[in-house]
């Protein structure tokens, strides 16, 4: 269940390529949306990802993708529906990418490439033993799970001197409501969901790169606005409201 509680610092350690703990929080989300029944439904959009969110967007499904560009995701989507759910929508969108799958777990809609789910070169399935924001907005929320995952990812080299912190970072809007939230045992899969569900960007977006993984064996990322992201910048997402433009690929 998603409670306020005290932020304090926590470390980050690996999750063993097991199935996904449930996390704990409230089951609430697109269960209901998903069964909904649509009469006549027209989609048109630029790429995977932009169709995907535009689903999103039109049946409030709170959503994270997991993705990554290459000539089958980036093909224009042209599709028309009568009288299906919007599960069924959802099920031909995925499965006319080949080695794609999604669920629905804990509230949010998932779309990911099936090798996630048992590998160790996705930092997604990283375990936070506890993560605690108190009255944050959501950018900052984010870039405090960042920084924690960095601690595994991309760990910082010592040298004297040297101040920490890092270069990446994403814009909050002026008026951005505050979250809060507490996890225990939680994947960074499942802190990117609680974030979604407490805040007004319910859209989490990993793209993965064809780049050799980082130094410590994960599989880089880049964000939906920057191309290239250094090795000691990693990893990164997008987080994004229902409506965001998607930008086009880099």
């Amino acid at each position: 269940m998603l409670t306020s509680f005290v932020f304090f610092l926590v470390v980050v350690q690996l999750l063993s390529p097991t199935p996904r703990p449930t996390a704990v929080r409230n089951p609430v989300g697109p269960q209901a949306n998903l069964h909904m029944r649509v009469k006549n439904y027209t989609l048109n959009a630029d790429n995977f990802l932009d169709a995907l969110t535009k689903v999103a967007t039109q049946f409030r499904l709170p959503m994270g993708v997991q993705w990554s560009e290459n000539k089958a995701t980036m093909r224009k989507v042209s599709r028309s529906w009568s009288n299906v759910d919007v599960q069924k929508v959802i099920q031909e969108l995925v499965k006319a990418q080949q080695g794609y799958e999604f669920d629905v777990s804990d509230g949010v809609l998932h779309v990911f490439p099936k090798w996630t789910k048992s590998s160790r070169q996705d930092f997604l399935s990283l375990k936070l033993p506890k993560f605690v924001v108190r009255d944050q907005v959501p950018e900052t929320a984010t870039h405090q799970l960042r920084d924690l995952v960095k601690q595994t990812v991309s760990p910082p080299s010592p040298k004297p001197g040297a101040a920490g912190g890092t270069g990446f970072s994403q814009g909050a809007d002026v008026g951005e409501r505050e979250i809060s939230l507490r996890l225990q045992n939680a994947t960074v899969r499942d802190a990117l969901d609680g974030i979604a569900l407490v805040s007004d960007r319910k859209i989490w977006v990993v793209t993965y790169t064809d780049e050799p993984l980082t130094p410590t064996g994960f599989r880089g990322t880049r964000t939906l606005w920057i191309s290239t992201i250094a090795y000691n910048e990693q990893p990164v997402w997008d987080s994004v409201r229902w409506g965001d433009e998607i930008p086009p690929s880099k």
